[in-house]
């Protein structure tokens, strides 16, 4: 874009032959930082330092825009080019899920690692195999205490006492080390597991 006088007639420069460029538009252009160095530098360094302000330029450019893309990367679901930081920082991927196939699939799992918080609760172990794509149910295996057991309940000596029973029907064999693996990590240490996949 040529720089216009009042009477809308082109401003030449010294030579008059080529037109002065518009650059009073500075923050769009792929060289602003080119013309804020400009304007910024006595007008008696001339042509000569033009190709020094074009580089110093470029380079500030370049670091206002990594500036900008690391505001995406440092969250888990908006990140892409930190994935891999984030996948060793929140030890993935899972070996009880195993390796997720696509990028969508690897930020899912960092963003949803990120926002998990553990629970020592039935519910929220019910929640953690459904992830996972199991199906399953939870039951507490107590020990029987004579003088408080209900006539007809199933004795349980004190081997049961902190057992869990995770039922899981129809999961097939294949299948079965992923469950087991992610109940082995989720589980209080006191608790011991018991699977039923009949």
């Amino acid at each position: 874009m040529t720089i216009l006088d009042e009477s809308d007639q082109p401003i030449f420069d010294e030579t008059g032959i080529t037109g002065i460029a518009d650059e009073s538009d500075p923050a769009t252009g792929p060289q602003r930082h080119r013309w804020v160095l400009k304007a910024l530098s006595p007008l008696a360094l001339g042509p000569n330092h033009e190709a020094d302000l074009a580089l110093k330029g470029r380079h500030l450019d370049q670091v206002e825009d990594a500036a900008g893309t690391l505001l995406t990367e440092m969250f888990p679901d908006t990140n892409a080019a930190l994935l891999p930081d984030w996948e060793r920082l929140l030890g993935l991927p899972d070996a009880c899920a195993g390796e997720p196939a696509t990028l969508a699939q690897r930020v899912a799992a960092v963003a949803a690692k990120w926002a998990e918080r553990r629970q020592l609760s039935v519910p929220y172990l019910i929640d953690m195999a459904a992830r996972l794509g199991f199906a399953v149910t939870i039951s507490n295996r107590a020990a029987r205490r004579y003088g408080q057991a209900l006539l007809g309940t199933t004795y349980c000596g004190k081997g049961w006492a902190n057992t869990i029973t995770v039922h899981a029907p129809g999961v097939a064999v294949a299948d079965r080390i992923y469950l087991e693996c992610l109940f082995s990590r989720l589980r209080p240490a006191q608790v011991y597991l018991d699977f039923d996949y009949s």
